[in-house]
């Protein structure tokens, strides 16, 4: 399967990677590379992450990379990452699939 990160998942990534790079460059670097390890395995074990909870729709799914859940949808032949939402947030509308 193909992983395609969609243009709000990437700039999910960003504000992440900007928003740890302040405190600690080299912690935004291994967090960073930990999100993009963990995704690239969707391409063969898509079926790896559990529903997403609030959602309740069995092709939305997540993974946990502490302390993030990167959500993203299984279709057909590929998954899209929708986004990264820190685990202290409320799951916001992630219905963002460009």
């Amino acid at each position: 399967m193909r992983v395609l990160w969609t243009v709000g998942a990437r700039t999910d990534l960003l504000e992440m990677f900007d928003y740890v790079a302040g405190e600690d460059l080299d912690a935004a670097v291994r967090l960073r590379d930990r999100i993009r390890s963990t995704t690239n395995v969707l391409s063969d074990h898509p079926e790896i992450g559990r529903m997403v909870p609030e959602l309740g729709n069995a092709a939305t799914c997540e993974l946990i990379v502490r302390p993030y859940r990167v959500v993203y949808l299984v279709r057909e032949n590929e998954v899209h990452v929708l986004g990264l939402v820190h685990s202290r947030m409320l799951m916001p509308d992630l219905g963002r699939q460009d």
